[in-house]
């Protein structure tokens, strides 16, 4: 089933600053108001007041969410790590933004041990990196990413204003730490309609190469998550090759970051990629409640599974290699060539009345033609 390596993104906490309109898993705004700390979200909307430090909202704001079942404990993280144990894995770290939750230093730092700094990537925000103490962990990893998808901080169409600036702004005062340190730097950018310009595209690029990031992540915009209720026109498949091409002539003509594609878009150049999907091929997502379900993009409006037939058990209670074994995901694996090059996320969203066949159905606009 899994070939070579397994990629795990584990969304370790959903507690965030920002409440973007585009949030994949549904993250948990936290927020002071007055002598109250707020949470919000699609899922869950809860106030009480403030205990304690009034300074450390986000770790009152995680106790909540752990009395209410809506996150793990400490010790639950750690029992999952001893779950992941022996396994052949590489584990990427995301939110919400977990750094936002000191405790998380600890989940990193041991997996780390277990698994290699060269197997352990982190996801941030720029909030995260300044209130989280970025600078702790970067011993430990061997990878930090953080999205930087427009130089206009003035649109709002994906995530809140702000947003990109203090990515780039607390990515800036830990760079030349980052590569003392070995660690890659990786600026995930979601194409969109507000991004696709070349002259956006330019400086994009430039600020990135300015700013000495290795690598850039081109990916596509899913309509997943909160994104499910967005009435954004989607690219098709010419606007996503001229970005594309974009970048990679970029690349050549100034020497900046490194290009690098998402799975979902590189079946639009067969001749390169013949079957690029890794969706129960190598990569598999832990939700922030220790379910591992099939891929990290397959979350609801509610931040919830997309379909409970993609949730294979919890790793509170089961070992990683015993999950993976299972003939439940057995059996979905043997399929994913039944669409090939379609992204399976997608292709479930056009076609969800097929139930747990619309993963494997040819519904990816952007292949269905083929």
């Amino acid at each position: 089933m899994f070939e070579g390596k397994t990629g795990i993104i584990w969304t370790l906490d959903k507690i965030c600053e920002w409440n973007c309109d585009f949030c994949c898993v549904d993250a948990y705004g936290v927020k002071k108001d007055r002598d109250s700390i707020s949470i919000t979200s699609n899922n869950f909307n809860y106030q009480e007041p403030i205990s304690g430090n009034t300074e450390d909202i986000y770790q009152q704001g995680q106790d909540i969410l752990v009395r209410h079942g809506l996150s793990l404990s400490l010790e639950d993280k750690l029992k999952i790590l001893e779950n992941l144990k022996g396994s052949n894995i590489e584990i990427g770290f995301s939110g919400g933004d977990f750094l936002l939750n000191r405790e998380n230093l600890e989940v990193v730092k041991n997996a780390s041990k277990l698994f290699g700094k060269e197997n352990i990537g982190i996801t941030a925000t720029g909030v995260g990196m300044r209130i989280g103490h970025i600078e702790e962990y970067l011993e430990y990893i061997g990878q930090l990413d953080f999205t930087f998808d427009n130089t206009n901080d003035n649109d709002e169409n994906h995530q809140q204003s702000g947003y990109n600036d203090s990515n780039l702004n607390s990515f800036k005062k830990i760079v030349k730490t980052c590569h003392s340190e070995k660690v890659i730097t990786q600026a995930l950018v979601p194409i969109s309609n507000t991004n696709k310009n070349p002259d956006t595209i330019t400086t994009l690029y430039s600020t990135l190469k300015q700013t000495s990031v290795d690598q850039v992540y081109l990916m596509r915009t899913f309509p997943v998550g909160r994104g499910l209720n967005s009435q954004l026109e989607p690219l098709g498949p010419d606007d996503y090759r001229s970005v594309i091409e974009k970048y990679y002539e970029l690349e050549k003509e100034i020497s900046g970051p490194k290009v690098g594609l998402m799975c979902a878009l590189k079946y639009l150049f067969p001749e390169k990629w013949n079957d690029p999907c890794t969706f129960l091929r190598s990569s598999i997502d832990i939700t922030s409640t220790g379910d591992l379900i099939a891929d990290a993009f397959a979350y609801g409006l509610k931040g919830e599974p997309l379909l409970q037939d993609i949730v294979f058990g919890n790793l509170k209670e089961n070992h990683f290699n015993e999950l993976i074994t299972r003939q439940q995901i057995q059996d979905l694996a043997k399929r994913v060539h039944e669409n090939k090059g379609h992204c399976k996320i997608i292709a479930y969203t056009n076609n969800k009345s097929a139930g747990i066949d619309g993963f494997f159905s040819k519904t990816d606009p952007l292949y269905n033609k083929k």
